[in-house]
C-alpha cells in the first residue's frame, strides 16, 4: 500500500515518510548570513557618503577652502551618490553586469586618483 488510508495523515504521504519540522530544511542559516553579508555591505557603502564630514574641520585649512565652502565636500559627494542612482543603476538593465561593474570600477579609481593628486579645492571637489 503506498498511500495511508484517510485520516491524521494527508492522503498523499507515504505512511513511513519522516515529518519534515518547518525551518529545519537546513537552509535557513545559510541564507541569513547572505542577507547579513548584503545589509553590512549596503549600510558601509551608503555611510561611506557621510564619513568625510567629521573630517571637513581638518580638510578645509589643507584646500585652502573657506569654512562656509566646506560643507560643498559632503554636499557634492551625496549629489554624486544620488546622481549615480539615478543615472548609472539603470544600465544595469541594458549593458553587460560584468563591463558595466568594471567600467564603473575604472571611474571610482580614476577619481580617487584624481583626489589624492589634486592641487587646489577646485580640483579637489570636481574629482
Amino acid at each position: 500500500m503506498l498511500f495511508a488510508l484517510p485520516g491524521p495523515r494527508s492522503r498523499l504521504q507515504a505512511p513511513h515518510a519522516p515529518k519534515r519540522s518547518p525551518g529545519r530544511c537546513g537552509t535557513r542559516r545559510p541564507v541569513l548570513r547572505l542577507i547579513a553579508l548584503f545589509a553590512a555591505a549596503c549600510g558601509l557603502a551608503v555611510a561611506n557618503i557621510y564619513f568625510s564630514q567629521p573630517l571637513i574641520g581638518i580638510s578645509a585649512p589643507e584646500l585652502r577652502l573657506h569654512a562656509g565652502l566646506a560643507g560643498l565636500i559632503v554636499a557634492l559627494t551625496q549629489l554624486g551618490y544620488g546622481a549615480g542612482l539615478l543615472l548609472l543603476v539603470p544600465l544595469a538593465d541594458v549593458a553587460e553586469n560584468r563591463r558595466l561593474a568594471i567600467l564603473l570600477l575604472g571611474g571610482v579609481v580614476l577619481g580617487l586618483l584624481g583626489i589624492c593628486l589634486s592641487q587646489s579645492a577646485a580640483g579637489f571637489l570636481i574629482s
